[in-house]
C-alpha cells in the first residue's frame, strides 16, 4: 500500500495533541461508545438511505435514542430529517454552532451525535 503524498502534514504525530484534527474526534467517538450502552446495544435504523453524501442512523435502547449524522464529503450538503431534531441535544460534533432544525445544512465532513433529551 502506498503512503499518501501529504503524509508529512497529515499524520498521527501531528494530530496527537491538536483537538481540531480528525484523530481527536475519533477518540471522542470511541469514548462515547464506551460510556453509552445505546451505541453498542441499541436497535439500528438507517435514516438517509437515499442521500449520496449523508450517512445517518438512529439507535434506540431502553427508551433512549441517539442519532448520528455524517457528511463524508468535502462539500456542504442539505438533509431533511423525518424526525423532529429539536427534541435532541448535541452531545458530540466536530463543528461548533449546530442548528437543529428539520432541515440541516451539513458542512464538509461534519459529524453530529444527538441524544434524546428525555434522559
Amino acid at each position: 500500500m502506498e503512503v499518501i503524498k501529504n503524509y508529512k502534514d497529515i499524520n498521527v504525530k501531528n494530530q496527537i495533541n491538536d483537538s481540531n484534527f480528525i484523530l481527536s474526534h475519533y477518540k471522542k467517538l470511541i469514548s462515547l461508545r464506551k460510556s453509552e450502552d445505546i451505541i453498542a446495544y441499541g436497535n439500528f435504523k438507517p435514516l438517509a438511505e437515499n442521500h449520496k453524501q449523508i450517512f445517518a442512523y438512529e439507535r434506540e435502547y431502553k427508551g433512549e435514542s441517539i442519532i448520528v449524522i455524517n457528511n463524508f464529503y468535502e462539500k456542504e450538503t442539505e438533509w431533511e430529517s423525518e424526525i423532529n431534531l429539536t427534541k435532541y441535544k448535541c452531545i458530540l460534533s466536530n463543528y461548533e454552532n449546530i442548528n437543529l432544525n428539520k432541515k440541516l445544512n451539513l458542512r464538509p465532513y461534519e459529524s453530529i451525535v444527538l441524544k434524546s433529551q428525555s434522559y
